[in-house]
């Protein structure tokens, strides 16, 4: 473990770094374009491109490192000095901290630029009834904020995990790297064609985009499916390829 975390820590320092910046700018863009009427919402209004492009925190700068140590054989190396599994166990226990944490610190950094910087406007309108946790979300923006930013961190987990399992498997970098992002865009497309918004990953990662309101099913539940579905996506394509390397093998 202690071999395995130094390799990430390089890879997340720069990809967290361009996320807060990416952030930062929205933020700032949103709050000099758009009229708020509470400090956080210029956090919200801006979380579009963040929600899209999420994925990429997750795979680009982690799944890489597998794939090159099975490229080179470096495996070769280290079966002598602890075994494969325990090894590969550790690689993904380290990748998902890393992408949890970079989603976390990516997605409050924004929340706290946000209560900085806006001032606090007078309004009639209702945002609590909008938004689901709308209370929370109006009297306690922070914890509003880190709630939400550990669920994306935990959500950000599953996605690296997809890009994990691909690194394994495929000989193709572009796959590896691109696989979660492509899947996240198939997903929100599929569920908006069929008219269950509300299931996809994307509402699950950013519940404010949604009006929870239009859909009969409880919001709670719906947050989960998504996840859900990706973590089962993620048991099929490892059930896949280890059958496919068993008959190979055999």
């Amino acid at each position: 473990m202690k071999t395995i975390i130094p390799k990430y820590i390089k890879p997340f320092l720069m990809s967290t770094v361009v996320g807060i910046i990416m952030s930062t700018i929205c933020v700032m863009t949103t709050w000099a374009s758009s009229v708020i009427e509470y400090p956080i919402m210029s956090w919200i209004y801006s979380l579009d491109i963040f929600a899209f492009f999420y994925p990429v925190f997750c795979s680009i700068p982690y799944c890489w490192l597998m794939y090159y140590e099975k490229r080179n054989n470096y495996h070769f190396f280290t079966h002598s000095r602890i075994k494969l599994k325990k090894y590969f166990f550790f690689h993904w226990c380290s990748g998902s901290l890393f992408a949890f944490m970079s989603l976390f610190i990516i997605s409050i950094s924004g929340a706290l630029l946000s209560l900085c910087i806006t001032p606090m406007y007078q309004s009639e309108r209702n945002i609590a009834a909008e938004y689901l946790f709308g209370n929370l979300l109006v009297n306690d923006p922070l914890v509003y904020a880190v709630a939400i930013s550990i669920w994306r961190g935990f959500i950000g987990i599953i996605m690296f995990t997809l890009g994990y399992i691909l690194s394994h498997y495929s000989k193709h970098i572009f796959i590896i790297l691109t696989g979660p992002l492509v899947y996240s865009i198939i997903e929100n497309f599929c569920t908006s064609i069929l008219g269950i918004s509300n299931m996809s990953l994307v509402s699950s990662f950013y519940p404010e985009s949604v009006n929870w309101n239009y859909f009969s099913m409880s919001p709670y539940v719906s947050m989960l499916i998504g996840p859900l579905l990706l973590i089962v996506i993620c048991f099929v394509i490892y059930l896949c390829f280890y059958i496919r390397g068993k008959k190979n093998d055999g």
